[in-house]
């Protein structure tokens, strides 16, 4: 009997890392393309009209800026965000930057870096908008240099909660008590694209009384908006999980009804940086977000009292048509509870999402067999068919869905 050795938990993925202490990645493309210009008018609070110096002609060019998305005309926050571009930059010289001069956005407006002169400097018009709240970080595969730092700074305004990130600067409620966790399985079991329905948010209802969704909506950093319709309702304690994919509505699970994938997987290397995902009640306030990778305010949930205990990986015989003789162990070493939900176990390409009922006792140990079994008691059973820990080496992590580990074991070939 072999049982894993303990690693040193880490605190914070190289990408979280990686956001906060550089001002541009090495994946970021520099800006080779510059162009000066006046606006003539501005659309809304990301998209302007300018002339662009010495193209010999009068002709105005539709800008859409790189890296952010504000709200669309009609919805609460688009008016605030157009008087601040306005007063950035409307009638004044722009320069605009681009690491591809061809770069478009959709109906063929530009996709541009902005930047204006102001008290003697260049100013980042894009930053702006996001810093002062008016604007949502918006990925762009194309034009990857800024979005870090967007990124970031996205964070940042949601925790000085202001503007967008004000949860009644639109309207005072509906329902101003409800209490509501939000979380993402971004990353859905195998290959994303061939299980829609293993990507999805679960909106949980912490407060004391139902939480009546009509008529709020879902947004990720597109424009796309998914409503719930009415009698959509979460009742006090429960979680209603909203699947990507198509399927059969019920009062605990709903169905976005996409063919293909919603969320970014973060991939530094490949410009990746991560996602989110927003609800909005009717008024159009923001009632509650989530984003990842976590980059800002990022502790062990429970504070180094749970972690991962004896590892078995290789029981005496043959152990591939006998899953459930390798197993694992979750330990609480505090004297409080510790509920476990919203946090997950990856094994490889494998996870282990944990639910509404996994809550460990002061001291409590449980067991997770890897194959199929009954959950009872502290035993649970993650489904597998075959034996998924490799004698000659894996790494298993436990951690919450915005990429705060929590902790993590390796042996042989493995690595934390």
């Amino acid at each position: 009997m072999r049982l894993a050795l303990r690693t040193t938990l880490a605190l914070a993925l190289t990408l979280a890392v990686s956001l906060l202490g550089a001002a541009t990645p090495a994946h970021a493309a520099q800006l080779r393309h510059l162009w000066t210009g006046r606006v003539t008018h501005v659309a809304d609070g990301d998209t302007f009209d300018v002339d662009i110096d010495g193209d010999r002609s009068s002709k105005v060019f539709r800008v859409r800026m790189t890296g952010i998305q504000t709200m669309e005309a009609g919805q609460c926050h688009s008016i605030a965000a157009e008087k601040s571009l306005r007063r950035l930059i409307e009638g004044k010289v722009v320069r605009l930057a681009a690491v591809d001069a061809d770069s478009r956005a959709t109906r063929d407006r530009l996709l541009r870096y902005v930047t204006v002169r102001r008290d003697g400097r260049w100013v980042d018009v894009n930053r702006e908008q996001i810093r002062r709240g008016h604007a949502l970080w918006h990925d762009t595969p194309t034009e990857t240099t800024k979005l870090a730092r967007y990124f970031l700074d996205a964070v940042r305004a949601a925790d000085s909660g202001q503007r967008l990130w004000d949860d009644e600067r639109c309207a005072a409620g509906p329902q101003a008590e409800a209490i509501i966790r939000m979380w993402v399985q971004w990353d859905a079991p195998g290959n994303d694209l061939l299980n829609v329905n293993g990507e999805w948010v679960k909106i949980q209802n912490l407060g004391i009384t139902a939480l009546d969704l009509s008529g709020w909506w879902l947004r990720d950093y597109t424009l796309k908006r998914y409503p719930f319709p009415a009698g959509t309702t979460v009742a006090p304690g429960e979680t209603l999980t909203v699947h990507v994919g198509v399927g059969s509505n019920t009062t605990v699970r709903r169905y976005l009804g996409r063919s293909t994938a919603l969320f970014l997987n973060p991939d530094a290397s490949a410009g990746a940086i991560g996602d989110a995902i927003y609800l909005f009640d009717p008024d159009g306030d923001m009632r509650a977000h989530f984003t990842y990778p976590c980059v800002l305010h990022c502790p062990d949930p429970f504070q180094g009292a749970v972690d991962i205990g004896q590892v078995m990986y290789d029981p005496e015989g043959n152990e591939s048509d006998r899953p459930n003789d390798e197993w694992l162990e979750i330990v609480n070493r505090s004297a409080v509870p510790a509920d476990l939900y919203g946090s997950l176990l990856t094994i490889g390409g494998d996870t282990y999402v944990f639910g509404a009922n996994d809550v460990l006792g002061p001291y409590q140990v449980m067991r997770l067999r890897m194959g199929k079994g009954g959950d009872s008691g502290l035993t649970r059973y993650w489904g597998n068919e075959a034996a998924i820990l490799r004698n000659s080496g894996e790494t298993v992590e436990l951690r919450t869905f915005d990429l705060i580990r929590i902790d993590c074991r390796s042996w042989g070939s493995g690595s934390c």
